[in-house]
C-alpha cells in the first residue's frame, strides 16, 4: 500500500489520489509514482482479478479518483450503479481499443494535468470520458 497515499484524519491532500485499475499497466503506475504523483494501482490493494462492484465502494470511502480504459463500465448497469452508488469520480479513456503501454502512459502524462483540476471542482460521482484527441466529455 502507498502509505502517503492516505492523509491523516482531517487534512485535504495537496492533490487528488488517482487509482487506477486492471486496465492500465502497474508499470505506468509505478512510473508515476516515480515522477511524485500520488497514485495507486489495484494490485497494491487489491488481488488480481478483483471485480469492479467490489473495488469501487472501497475507493470511494478513501475519497480516490478512479483512472481506467474500461469503456463498457460506463455501460454495464450493475458496475455503472457501483460506481455511482460509491461516490466515486471516474476517468475512462474512451478512445480506441488497443494501446501500447508507451501509448498509454504518454496519453495519461498528457492529460494528468486535467484530470487532477476537474478531480479537484467536480463534485462526485461523476464520470468523465477522454477522447485520444483529449477531449473531456461528462458523461453523467
Amino acid at each position: 500500500m502507498n502509505e502517503s497515499s492516505v492523509p491523516p484524519s482531517g487534512i485535504t491532500p495537496s492533490e487528488p489520489t488517482l487509482f487506477f485499475d486492471e486496465n492500465v499497466s502497474d508499470r505506468i503506475v509505478r512510473a508515476l509514482r516515480a515522477l511524485e504523483h500520488d497514485v495507486v494501482h489495484l494490485l497494491d490493494e487489491f488481488e488480481r482479478g478483483t471485480p469492479d462492484v467490489r473495488f469501487l465502494p472501497a475507493i470511494g470511502d478513501k475519497g480516490w479518483f478512479l483512472v481506467t480504459q474500461d469503456k463498457r463500465i460506463r455501460s454495464r448497469p450493475h458496475e455503472r450503479r457501483a460506481l455511482l452508488g460509491a461516490g466515486v469520480g471516474a476517468f475512462v479513456f474512451t478512445g480506441r481499443a488497443e494501446r501500447s503501454t508507451d501509448e498509454l502512459a504518454i496519453l495519461i502524462l498528457k492529460h494528468l494535468q486535467r484530470i487532477k483540476e476537474l478531480a479537484a471542482k467536480t463534485e462526485r460521482p461523476f464520470i468523465f470520458g477522454i477522447s485520444d484527441r483529449g477531449k473531456f466529455e461528462r458523461l453523467t
